[in-house]
């Protein structure tokens, strides 16, 4: 309809625009029906006829006056009829049409204002919102920081107070706290469970001739030397001083005397070297087995103990069991010189 009253074919137009109209009758909009009545108009009114341009007018503010929402089309529906009635000459007419027009746009303007503050203000509590959302999550990650520099700090905490600063093996706390595990543990697989307490050979000559620095080096040696030579799934402590507690999971009291002996042959193999020059250290050892319905460490290493003191009064540089399960202590022969 547009491209033929560009082409100056108002007859055909009107048609095309006729069939427009009817295919919105017939689907029930009222607002595209009026608008190509307002269409029509503003074509016959560049084309001169103006009773054609204000008949079109008219019935598109018939349509649209029936409608607060159609305030466009009827803005544009009274200008097309003030500018048709002013060039037949009839001004009252045309100016209560522009003031009708006038009255209409401002109805749309106010609309359009109200429309335009509801964006805005959705707009700012959009971006206020954000910025809070921003605020919250900034305070979010700083409390998460927090926590895992407070969780690094208890970690770092737990760890000193579980581990032996000269060492770095578990301390006492610790061995007793695993104990009770394994121990339970033992409870319910039926598993064995062996305990050492070995302790370095005359440490306090050593500490005596040569000071409490190189006592140190041969404590770490010793630690170290222990770690070299236990399973993966072995705990060994330094449970005070110069003595090593020592936990075998799945290890029989038998077993314990020869993890027992690879301990001591591990730290006699070699001497240490220190800040005083190399010196050559043995340990002796007591090795118990765990008995059924105990729960803590404290009975295993009473009778271990008494096993070491009994290596330490056969000469030292020897394991003795308890004869937890033997039914009398088992000594090991010194080695070979």
């Amino acid at each position: 309809g547009g491209l033929a009253a560009a082409l100056g074919d108002m007859d055909g137009a009107e048609v095309f625009y006729g069939r427009s109209s009817a295919y919105f009758e017939a689907v029930g909009d009222s607002f595209q029906v009026s608008r190509q009545h307002v269409r029509m108009a503003q074509h016959f009114l560049r084309a001169g006829r103006l009773e054609a341009a204000r008949a079109r007018a008219e019935q598109a503010l018939a349509l649209a006056d029936a409608s607060d929402a159609h305030h466009t089309v009827a803005w544009q529906a009274h200008t097309v009829l003030s500018e048709a009635l002013e060039g037949s000459g009839d001004v009252p007419a045309a100016l209560a049409a522009l003031r009708a027009a006038n009255a209409r746009r401002e109805r749309l303007l106010a609309d359009r204002t109200v429309e335009r503050l509801r964006l805005l203000t959705l707009q700012g509590d959009v971006e206020r919102a954000v910025r809070e959302a921003e605020v919250e999550r900034a305070r979010a990650y700083e409390l998460e920081r927090s926590l895992a520099e407070q969780s690094a700090l208890r970690a770092g905490f737990e760890h000193l107070v579980r581990v032996d600063p000269l060492t770095g093996l578990y301390n006492r706390r610790h061995a007793q706290e695993a104990a009770h595990r394994e121990l339970a543990r033992m409870v319910r697989s039926w598993r064995p469970l062996s305990v050492v307490l070995l302790d370095a050979d005359a440490f306090k000559a050593v500490n005596d001739t040569y000071g409490h620095l190189v006592g140190d080096e041969v404590l770490v040696a010793i630690a170290r030397r222990l770690q070299a030579v236990l399973r993966k799934g072995d705990l060994a402590t330094r449970w005070g001083g110069e003595e090593f507690c020592i936990v075998l999971p799945d290890t029989d009291e038998a077993g314990g005397i020869m993890a027992a002996e690879r301990l001591l042959q591990a730290i006699r193999a070699t001497p240490v070297e220190t800040s005083a020059g190399p010196l050559r250290v043995t340990a002796s050892a007591g090795v118990t087995e765990a008995m059924a319905g105990e729960r803590t460490l404290d009975a295993l290493v009473a009778r271990a103990d008494a096993a070491l003191y009994a290596a330490k009064r056969a000469g030292r540089d020897r394991v003795v069991s308890s004869g937890v399960t033997h039914g009398a202590p088992v000594v090991s022969s010194l080695p070979s010189a």
